[in-house]
């Protein structure tokens, strides 16, 4: 059975799923990730953060934004 979602998070994800597709794109995860001093991720490491979950996600079955 799957926990319920944070109603706080998806209030987040909401606001930044620019797209609205229910799932972020690299632009959307760098504009929602700060470092510590407030600078953008790079797009190159967002999107390697995102290849890594969706292959993680593949071997494991479970989508990475759905609880477990």
């Amino acid at each position: 059975m799957s926990k319920p979602i944070d109603p706080n998070i998806a209030r987040w994800f909401e606001q930044v799923d620019k797209t609205r597709t229910g799932r972020l794109n690299a632009t959307e995860l760098q504009e929602a990730l700060k470092n510590n001093n407030y600078s953008s991720f790079d797009i190159n490491v967002v999107a390697a953060m995102i290849a890594t979950a969706l292959k993680l996600s593949f071997l494991s079955n479970v989508h990475p934004c759905e609880p477990r």
